[in-house]
């Protein structure tokens, strides 16, 4: 009997320690509070606000009286633009904390509201080794606005004239472009279009044909640099000639496409697009690799490929800046083979006649005010034209404007 009972016992026993082996090894130990935390900061800063802002909900729905919790839920949320569940967030964390959340839901409201834009700019250029023209000059101005921090739409005009022995032609340019903005898993998207009209007069000759309407191309503004995909600071300068007469359309342009930027360390950016021309279409595509910032400085290397009506085409590309609250400075270059390559990235056309061979630029702005910062700028562009090289070479000036929503 008491051998029976010890056997029983024994097996109880075995029986109780098999339970405390398999509780123990199907229960990991959850993640601390501290640990959600941050590994949400650590999401958040490479990149990943959202997969941030999920794992601050989980940890919020375990302590729905944690102001920093929702706090820090509200911070992740906007910076993913998922405005709404940012708000919902600062609202909760403002009732716990009787007000304390004022800053967040202001940041939110802000984002939300609409944003106007205004860029007036003025250039001069000059030629070496052109057939025909010697120098230029071109002003104009672009009107942004940004809806709900997702959606842009904007507009460009511009006007300049080519001077050179063949006489003085003017021209007129339009641009018009919307495009729009999300985050998902981590990774930044821009779909974009863009449209633009060129019309032009020329100086002609006694025979009645043209120096060549390819002449009236010109660049667009492309802002200030820092969202083009190889273009430095986008300052640029028309240039054009047509038949002489009263000025009519000589050339036009679609583009459309998108970009994605991720940040897994420094910053990733890709970008592909297409341009529709009056006679025939070319697609090109981007990558370029903006560098953590060791202190003021970045350094953003990268190269584009195109292939289309007028064959293949490449460029390889490099910049480096120096940011502060004062402003920024930017130098860069490029080199390459490339035929009117068009910056969806900075909703520039740039159809310049010709071949782009290579060149560089300097761009400098000075934040005069929160609201008014000023601009300098120089661009030198190697082309080919006809075979016979020639360097154009523009100074420009402008100063961007902006009022309502965030900075």
């Amino acid at each position: 009997m008491i051998s029976a009972l010890g056997s029983i016992t024994g097996m109880i026993g075995m029986i109780g320690m098999i339970g405390m082996f398999g509780m123990t090894a199907m229960a990991a130990p959850a993640p601390t509070y501290e640990a959600v935390m941050a590994e949400a900061a650590s999401l958040t800063a490479a990149g990943r606000p959202l997969a941030a802002a999920r794992r601050l909900e989980a940890l919020r729905s375990e302590h729905p009286q944690d102001f920093a919790a929702a706090s820090a839920a509200g911070w992740a949320w906007h910076a993913g633009m998922a405005w709404e569940r940012a708000e919902a967030a600062f609202e909760d964390a403002d009732a716990l904390s009787g007000g304390g959340a004022s800053e967040g839901l202001a940041a939110v409201a802000a984002a939300r509201a609409p944003r106007v834009s205004a860029r007036p700019t003025g250039a001069a250029s000059f030629f070496t080794d052109h057939p025909e023209w010697t120098h230029g000059y071109a002003g104009g101005a672009s009107l942004d606005a940004t809806l709900e921090g997702r959606a842009l739409i904007g507009g460009q005009a511009r006007a300049g004239a080519l001077e050179g022995t063949g006489g003085r032609a003017p021209w007129l340019e339009g641009h018009a472009g919307v495009g729009a903005t999300w985050l998902r898993w981590g990774v930044m998207a821009h779909a974009a279009a863009l449209g633009g009209l060129t019309v032009s007069e020329s100086p002609g000759d006694a025979s009645g044909d043209a120096p060549g309407a390819a002449g009236a191309r010109t660049s667009g503004n492309g802002g200030n640099g820092s969202a083009g995909s190889d273009g430095g600071n986008g300052n640029g300068n028309g240039n054009g000639n047509a038949q002489r007469g009263p000025p009519e359309p000589v050339d036009s342009a679609l583009a459309g496409g998108g970009s994605a930027r991720w940040s897994p360390w420094g910053d990733v950016y890709l970008e592909g697009g297409a341009v529709r021309w009056k006679e025939g279409a070319a697609w090109r595509g981007v990558a370029a690799w903006t560098s953590p910032a060791a202190g003021p400085l970045t350094l953003r290397p990268g190269g584009a490929l195109q292939a289309g009506v007028d064959g293949a085409g490449w460029s390889t590309f490099g910049a480096a800046r120096l940011s502060g609250e004062a402003g920024a400075l930017e130098i860069g270059g490029r080199y390459g083979d490339e035929e009117r390559p068009v910056a969806l990235g900075a909703r520039s056309i740039h159809p310049l006649p010709g071949r782009v061979l290579g060149g560089g630029w300097a761009w400098a702005r000075l934040e005069a005010t929160e609201a008014l910062g000023i601009e300098l700028g120089w661009e030198w562009l190697r082309s080919s034209v006809d075979g016979e090289r020639t360097d154009l070479h523009v100074a420009a000036v402008s100063a961007t404007w902006s009022a309502g929503g965030a900075s």
